[in-house]
């Protein structure tokens, strides 16, 4: 990984694509925390909220949440990837509401998950995606800020490809 971030011509940064990994309700069980993630689980959501910078080459100001870079575009990789987890287990996401409040709880099994909702609803793409994903975001910009990455109100599922779940995630 180190000898190819090094040969890549960084401008300011470099950002992954995205990937929102969640479960299926209808294919996927309960999360075995024993195991490797990846394992377990075979979709994402294709996600611009994931697709930040995820390498720097000099001091930056960031934005909310390390999302962007303050006064820089984003650059996408092809070769990186930025896996989020939050959504990757339905049963996780109702013990945390529950530690929450009944308020969350509610909410979450009246209204559910949105990662989880889609990629139980929705049919899975193949990887060919990510290069598309790369494309829209790369040209799609919502208007309230230019610098960020967007899929045009797309929704996403892909299945996530065997060669990552090699490392053990």
């Amino acid at each position: 990984m180190s000898a190819y971030l090094s040969n890549l011509p960084i401008k300011n940064t470099i950002s992954g694509l995205g990937l929102d990994v969640g479960q299926h309700l209808k294919y996927e069980k309960e999360l075995d925390t024993d195991m490797p993630l990846l394992e377990q689980r075979e979709f994402a959501l294709l996600s611009t909220r994931y697709t930040k910078p995820v390498v720097i080459n000099k001091p930056v100001k960031w934005g909310s949440g390390f999302h962007s870079i303050k006064h820089h575009n984003f650059h996408i990789d092809k070769n990186l990837y930025l896996l989020h987890f939050g959504s990757v287990d339905m049963k996780m996401l109702e013990e945390k509401a529950k530690k929450r409040g009944s308020d969350w709880l509610n909410h979450l099994k009246r209204r559910g998950n949105g990662t989880i909702n889609t990629i139980t609803k929705k049919p899975a793409k193949t990887e060919r995606w990510f290069r598309i994903a790369r494309v829209i975001q790369t040209l799609c910009r919502p208007i309230y800020s230019l610098r960020k990455p967007a899929m045009c109100g797309l929704k996403i599922v892909v299945k996530i490809p065997k060669r990552f779940k090699q490392h053990n995630i």
